[in-house]
């Protein structure tokens, strides 16, 4: 799951990385991403437990280490969904959980 989240992370920013302006640069830093470097072992922990089923202990796990909120209602496994993409989804919504709720507030989420 590890290498799922550092392969995902690295080849999104990496290409592009060179050719932003600073403001662009500000805006990458501002936007929550460097947190998923930062945080990328509490992201995994929730993802894992996401991916095991284990909703309410992803919840509680994400507010004790400073995130708000749940991956909301619905959440689970597509019947016909491979399991490169169901890791790439576990991950993604742990990320978003790990999100302090002042953020995404500000945010207007």
């Amino acid at each position: 799951m590890l290498a799922t989240f550092n392969s995902m992370l690295i080849s999104s920013l990496e290409p592009l990385a060179p050719t932003l302006t600073d403001r662009q640069q500000e805006i990458v830093n501002g936007s929550g991403y460097s947190d998923l470097t930062r945080n990328c072992n509490q992201i995994i922990n929730c993802a894992m437990l996401l991916s095991l089923g284990y909703i309410r202990e992803a919840t509680s796990y994400a507010e004790s280490c400073g995130g708000g909120g749940s991956p909301g209602t619905g959440w689970g496994r597509d019947k016909d969904e491979d399991d490169e993409h169901w890791w790439r989804r576990c991950i993604a919504v742990s990320a978003a959980m790990m999100r302090s709720a002042r953020y995404r507030l500000r945010r207007g989420r």
